[in-house]
């Protein structure tokens, strides 16, 4: 059973700013808070996943001349979105969001790959001359599933590839997340955010958790699960 706490509109506001003023310009969500209507916009397209629905959004002030909105698709529980900059490094980059909702639990291990290889393709279609793609989500993997996962569709880990640091590994912990009465306590690396090998893309600051309670409760969180936000620059390889 989920917990029931208040979340108070100044506490949201503490939490949230670390999303909004950390020159966050893409959320891939799949629980998102209303209050984010204010700076970002939702797009379109939403994908159903096991348990809810997916969305993309996008920083509201990004959006212009520079940086235009391309097509988006849905792939079973993912929706892929097309972006296009202008003066990356100086031409136009184009950049394919995989956001997903994965399948859940141990034995979903082959429907997760599944379907991160029916993504990743229909990306390719989407837009085959992108210059990265990028999938990120409540990715539901194991620990194990992650090399063989990287090794046979050619992905990088954003964790592994900055540093695995400890402080930022776990996005479930449900030692200090108590989103569920009586739940199982412990903690589980299932987010993700990941690229493709041959994406040009670096890392600008580290991969962290986002893991700040918005409760009058410190132990009750907007979800069960932690967010991710990493920095990357575009137009340069790092991987």
């Amino acid at each position: 059973m989920r917990r029931v706490t208040g979340f108070p509109a100044a506490k949201q506001k503490e939490v949230l700013s670390v999303l909004t003023l950390n020159t966050s310009d893409g959320q891939e969500l799949q629980e998102p808070p209303s209050c984010l209507a204010d700076t970002f916009k939702l797009l379109p397209l939403t994908a159903q996943s096991h348990q809810g629905r997916c969305m993309t959004l996008i920083r509201k002030e990004c959006l212009g001349p520079e940086i235009k909105l391309g097509r988006q698709d849905v792939q079973g529980p993912c929706i892929l979105t097309h972006i296009s900059i202008r003066a990356v490094k100086g031409r136009e980059f184009h950049l394919v969001l995989i956001n997903g909702h994965l399948a859940p639990f141990k034995e979903g291990e082959s429907k997760r790959f599944q379907q991160v290889a029916e993504a990743l393709d229909k990306a390719r279609v989407l837009c085959p001359y992108a210059n990265a793609y990028l999938i990120a989500g409540d990715m539901n993997m194991r620990e194990n599933e992650t090399a063989p996962m990287c090794s046979r569709l050619g992905l990088v880990d954003g964790w592994e590839a900055t540093g695995k640091p400890q402080r930022h590994r776990y996005t479930w912990d449900t030692t200090r997340n108590l989103y569920y009465e009586n739940g199982m306590m412990y903690k589980a690396r299932y987010d993700r955010l990941m690229w493709t090998r041959n994406s040009e893309v670096s890392v600008r600051w580290g991969l962290q958790v986002i893991d700040k309670s918005a409760s009058e409760d410190p132990h009750c969180f907007f979800s069960d699960h932690f967010g991710l936000l990493v920095q990357l620059d575009l137009g340069d390889q790092s991987s």
